[in-house]
């Protein structure tokens, strides 16, 4: 009756039926799993959320024209080259993602996805009847590409490799050297990097400065990701974008297909993209309060004793990990910190950590739940070393 690329375990985990036992005897939860801005306190410009529906709808399948060059300006302040007309709009990331597998593969064609890493391409690649492999990310101090795991795990059917930038949950920038390898490997199999940077704006613990963004000129082809969602904590305005970079035949082709590809959804909402250049022009004032509240949360986060557990560097994004005893799994200590504190983190496990039992903490959560959620769990760890 169904396809076979919906056949999910619905079923709810542990975790979530846990939540719902506690949430329906009306028991307060704190909750670090949060990654909605507007759920958190962070509420944009009223201005902007009380834009006019009054406008015309007259559809550009890549996006108006005032949006993108919005963006091509965005770009610019960050001494990156962006033409507007290499600009493409989508609903979302999620739709950019799947609209790139869409022009990029075949059934059965595979795509490189680094591990850990946030499970959303995983599902979106299976929607499109597309492989994932995976590479690692080690962590040493700080997280690095394996370039050996990259490499082995190419075939003939890879497709594009998916860089994140930084990564989710893991907060690791792609490094300078990173970037030449994977530039090498890309131009030498003939495949473009996707690279998304949803996250790029938010520094928490670089070791250096954190590295500039991929959009602009490129030797190989390549396509940068970003979005309102997190760039301005606007998850609501629907609205996200594609920049196109490398030769100049595959940009027009890729572009060519990506119009049709587009014009078949039209999904952007007209409203969003015509707040799209006041929004980008004032983006300090949507992103720098998200910024101190991730900043803030994981000082506090770093100053606390978690006696055997270690809270992992992060350089960037808005989640922080936390590595605990490997005397239970992840899973079975987040049950215990929810049962036993009403503490709510996500298990590694969602993230394909391996190696470990982690836990990852989000770090938007108001100072006063988070604070208080993170002196419950090192309490609960002193009591509950093993």
């Amino acid at each position: 009756m169904f396809s076979t690329r919906t056949e999910w375990n619905l079923s709810p985990n542990r975790l979530t039926s846990l939540l719902r036992r506690l949430r329906s005897r009306g028991e307060t939860v704190l909750d670090l799993t949060e990654s909605n801005p507007t759920l958190c306190g962070l509420t944009p410009p009223a201005e902007f959320v009380e834009l006019a529906a009054t406008l015309p709808y007259d559809p550009d399948p890549k996006g108006i024209i005032s949006a993108r060059q919005a963006i091509s300006d965005y770009y610019g302040e960050q001494r990156a080259g962006v033409d507007p007309e290499s600009i493409l709009l989508t609903g979302s990331t999620s739709e950019a993602y799947s609209f790139l597998f869409r022009l990029l593969c075949n059934p059965a064609d595979h795509v490189l996805v680094p591990r850990p890493s946030y499970p959303l391409v995983d599902i979106l690649a299976a929607l499109n009847d597309v492989e994932v492999d995976k590479y690692d990310l080690n962590y040493d101090g700080e997280w690095h590409i394996d370039s050996a795991s990259l490499e082995k795990a190419v075939n003939s059917r890879t497709r594009a490799i998916v860089l994140v930038h930084p990564s989710n949950p893991a907060g690791s920038f792609v490094k300078q050297e990173e970037r030449k390898f994977l530039t090498r490997i890309a131009g030498r199999l003939g495949i473009p990097l996707i690279i998304d940077e949803v996250f790029h704006s938010y520094t928490v613990d670089p070791w250096r400065d954190a590295p500039g963004t991929f959009a602009g000129t490129s030797n190989i082809p390549q396509v940068v990701l970003n979005g309102l969602s997190k760039l301005a904590g606007l998850p609501q305005f629907k609205l996200a974008w594609m920049s196109i970079s490398g030769p100049d035949l595959w940009c027009s082709a890729a572009l060519d297909r990506l119009e049709m590809i587009a014009d078949t959804f039209l999904s952007v909402p007209t409203a969003s993209q015509a707040a799209l250049p006041g929004i980008l022009s004032n983006i300090r004032s949507f992103s720098n309060p998200i910024q101190s509240r991730i900043k803030d949360n994981y000082s506090f986060l770093r100053s606390v004793p978690m006696g055997n557990c270690a809270v992992l560097r992060c350089e960037g994004g808005w989640n922080a990990i936390l590595r605990v005893p490997t005397t239970r799994t992840d899973e079975e200590w987040s049950l215990a910190l929810l049962e036993e504190n009403n503490v709510l983190v996500h298990p590694g496990y969602l993230f394909d950590m391996t190696n470990g039992s982690y836990l990852v903490l989000s770090l938007l959560p108001s100072s006063t739940v988070f604070a208080s959620a993170v002196q419950h769990i090192a309490r609960f760890f002193t009591v509950n070393p093993r």
